[in-house]
């Protein structure tokens, strides 16, 4: 979903290009969200994907009836594409003194009916 008209200034503006899973895609995200930027500056990154994946009857998924696969996809939208997208754009960061958001869930610290526990783990706290 594209960000609101006024929080777009010249920045890149928006949401990832890509799908948040593939590091290749990813990469490929970093290049595009430079092309947006068009010599402009990143004064911050803001890292919000999550998914929640749910049993067949759309109930919530617990740390054990999780399978292996889905505990990998949700840790690469929700932490190796924040990891990806810093690395990728530390250079615009680290130029204007930008900054990096992780946007985590309450559902990290409190069980949630609905939030899956690959969901809940929370991302770790970063300092560059």
């Amino acid at each position: 979903m594209p960000s609101p008209e006024e929080c777009r200034g010249r920045g890149a503006g928006g949401s990832h290009p890509g799908r948040p899973a593939d590091p290749t895609d990813t990469t490929r995200a970093i290049d595009e969200i430079r092309e947006r930027l068009d010599g402009g500056e990143l004064h911050a990154l803001v890292n919000n994907a999550a998914i929640s994946p749910k049993a067949p009857d759309g109930t919530r998924l617990g740390s054990v009836d999780t399978d292996l696969e889905t505990w990998n996809h949700v840790f690469r939208v929700k932490l190796l594409c924040a990891h990806y997208d810093g690395r990728g754009l530390i250079k615009e960061l680290k130029a204007v003194k930008g900054s990096v958001v992780n946007v985590t869930s309450i559902a990290g610290s409190r069980v949630h009916p609905f939030a899956g526990a690959a969901y809940a783990t929370r991302r770790p706290h970063w300092r560059h």
